[in-house]
């Protein structure tokens, strides 16, 4: 099929502001991340025509963030945001691409994740974060919870007297909504997080913030410094 000369012209940036796009209005709850992903795709393809996309320069992406010292799970989720700009481009009416390029994966079989935090090392990693992300450390040991779930938390989603903090529906990575019970350390934790940001930033909704403003990006410097 020949969808028209508009499909040469289309550069990869294109497609990667139409996924940030659809991103936004399906209100996915990894936004943060893929924000993230495509703003390092746009840095080392964005000029490039979309059409002449080539498994070479794959290649030479992951060879430069392996360099990086990033992880193969890590260039896989940067890769599948490609290509799943990709398959966007493809769905779209009139096509804005002639052809998804095969974008392969790493496997991660190798990189399960096997490690647990233990009580005495949770204790000395909150020990040693700023109070901010203490609270978002304390959520995610005691629920389970993503990190990207925990940053966007509002206090309208945290119930003292029932004890519980509700995620709604829309707004987790399969879309549905659950309650997560909060332990009696977590509520304590909250409780005096809550009357802080109340006393200093009363017009702030968001749980985790860093003095009355919304934390957006993830935070893994401070983590790795943390460690």
């Amino acid at each position: 099929k020949f969808h028209g000369l508009k499909v040469l012209k289309t550069s990869i940036s294109d497609l990667l502001k139409q996924i940030i796009q659809k991103s936004e209005e399906d209100r996915l709850p990894s936004l943060t991340d893929r924000r993230h992903y495509v703003k390092l795709l746009e840095e080392h393809f964005g000029a490039t025509k979309a059409a002449n996309l080539a498994t070479a320069q794959i290649m030479d992406y992951r060879k430069k963030r392996r360099g990086q010292g990033v992880s193969d799970q890590t260039i896989n989720r940067e890769l599948g945001v490609l290509r799943r700009a990709y398959n966007l481009a493809m769905e779209h009416d009139p096509p804005l691409v002639q052809r998804v390029p095969k974008i392969s994966l790493t496997s991660e079989k190798e990189c399960i994740r096997k490690g647990f935090v233990e009580d005495e090392e949770f204790r000395a990693l909150r020990g040693v974060l700023p109070g901010h992300l203490q609270v978002a450390l304390t959520i995610g040991y005691y629920t389970g919870m993503r990190s990207g779930e925990i940053l966007g938390l509002q206090w309208r989603q945290i119930d003292f007297t029932q004890k519980t903090l509700r995620l709604e529906p829309g707004t987790t990575k399969n879309k549905e909504g659950r309650i997560a019970p909060m332990t009696p350390e977590m509520k304590d934790v909250l409780e005096k997080w809550w009357m802080e940001s109340m006393s200093k930033y009363p017009d702030c909704p968001w749980v985790i913030h860093r003095s009355g403003e919304r934390i957006t990006r993830h935070f893994g410097k401070s983590w790795k410094t943390a460690c």
